[in-house]
């Protein structure tokens, strides 16, 4: 009896392996692939595929600046989850009956030459308008893609980090709180999906102009930048807490101002201090509370608040407090 339940919990154990092993070989596989289509690096920290269940679950997915800008992330999704039809996939169609995201944070970065970083990645770029004969050959080449269809897409977006190379060597860095969820039907392409997701937090913040939102047009869904209403009728403040020492913290922020923009105005006894910031009035506080650093910073541009850039004073203190 017992050497059965040897043999039997081996077994298990055995099978187990193999499964971490598959989903270990599948994520490596999906991280070189993706990385050589998008034109970026791609990272996931985890991969799990359930068979039975039709789904797939992703954590820690990444996604790095292309070539010719600064380090850092476009998109941070700490989950994607998605349910696939195994039966859909033995007749050579793609067919998700749902897909969710999570995006922790988005990064729009603009180079010196005015280029933003996803108009930059292979899968927005395409290429150009082929000629009759590779028109023909190109028409060939996507018959024999795999159909592709997503039932219901769910996209959840934390925030957008914005930093602006345009202008000089030190970006205009602007945080927009988005927080926003939207639910997408029947998205027939890839292509059509990495549109979606990535032009949703340029209209979160207001740029306009980008090529992506091109790609992104084909979903047929129109609606305004959620930043202009964030802009007018928002608050012109945003708050954090930080572990390090109040006297930290406002050395921490002079440093960060200083560099963002001009410092008009320091009071070490009360920390507190006044700045100029992307053309708009900052003001920032720092105060014990609980044992913690509570900081606000609010700014104003001819009257109206401007919260964005007030987080995005809030993002760099919390690089340099780190």
């Amino acid at each position: 009896m017992k050497k059965t339940f040897i043999i039997a919990l081996c077994v298990i154990l055995g099978f187990a392996s193999l499964g971490v092993a598959r989903d270990q070989l599948i994520r490596l596989a999906v991280s070189g692939i993706g990385s050589y289509v998008l034109g970026a690096p791609l990272r996931m920290r985890g991969f799990s595929l359930g068979v039975m269940r039709q789904s797939v679950s992703i954590k820690g997915f990444t996604l790095g600046n292309p070539a010719g800008f600064p380090r850092g992330l476009i998109i941070d999704l700490p989950l994607v989850r998605v349910d696939f039809d195994a039966a859909a996939l033995l007749k050579g169609r793609v067919h998700l009956p749902q897909v969710a995201i999570i995006l922790k944070e988005v990064g729009l970065f603009m180079n010196k030459d005015g280029v933003l970083n996803v108009d930059s990645l292979k899968v927005v770029q395409g290429k150009e308008r082929p000629a009759p004969k590779e028109r023909t050959q190109l028409k060939k080449k996507q018959a024999r893609q795999m159909p592709f269809q997503i039932d219901l897409l769910s996209v959840d977006i934390g925030r957008v980090v914005s930093k602006d190379y345009s202008a000089g060597p030190e970006p205009v860095i602007q945080v927009y709180e988005v927080n926003l969820k939207k639910n997408y039907r029947n998205v027939n392409s890839p292509r059509q999906l990495a549109g979606i997701v990535l032009s949703e937090p340029l209209k979160a913040a207001g740029i306009k102009g980008a090529t992506i939102y091109g790609i992104a047009a084909l979903s047929g869904a129109a609606f305004l930048p959620v930043a202009a209403g964030v802009t007018l009728a928002g608050k012109d403040s945003a708050s954090a807490e930080f572990g390090a020492s109040v006297e930290q913290v406002f050395e921490a922020a002079l440093s960060v101002v200083k560099k963002m923009g001009t410092l008009t105005r320091e009071d070490k006894k009360t920390a507190a201090l006044a700045a100029k910031i992307n053309g708009a009035s900052v003001a920032l506080k720092a105060q014990a509370r609980d044992g913690k650093t509570h900081v606000t910073v609010s700014a104003r541009k001819y009257a109206l608040p401007r919260p964005e850039i007030a987080s995005g004073v809030l993002y760099e203190l919390s690089q340099a407090v780190k």
